[in-house]
């Protein structure tokens, strides 16, 4: 599963903050900083998070900022 959102950082917010607010209260690892083609972003892998086919896992999160806009990208697969 791929999902994409996209919202307004605050004002001087940086990625890692960004993804850091998003996840409050969630515990992650595999946390660090990344650069996609110029854009700098931040990902760390979720442990536990609600999945869409209703259980609970890990998910990756990414957020990379364009055009004044944070994109936020959420990954998981569904284990069998």
């Amino acid at each position: 599963m791929m999902q994409v959102m996209v919202q307004a950082p605050a004002p001087g917010m940086a990625t890692k903050d960004m993804l850091s607010q998003g996840l409050k209260g969630v515990t992650t690892t595999k946390a660090e900083a990344l650069e996609v083609n110029g854009l700098q972003g931040y990902t760390a892998v979720a442990r536990e998070v609600p999945l869409p086919w209703g259980n609970r896992g890990p998910a990756r999160y990414v957020v990379v900022y364009y055009n004044n806009m944070a994109y936020v990208f959420r990954g998981a697969t569904k284990l069998n």
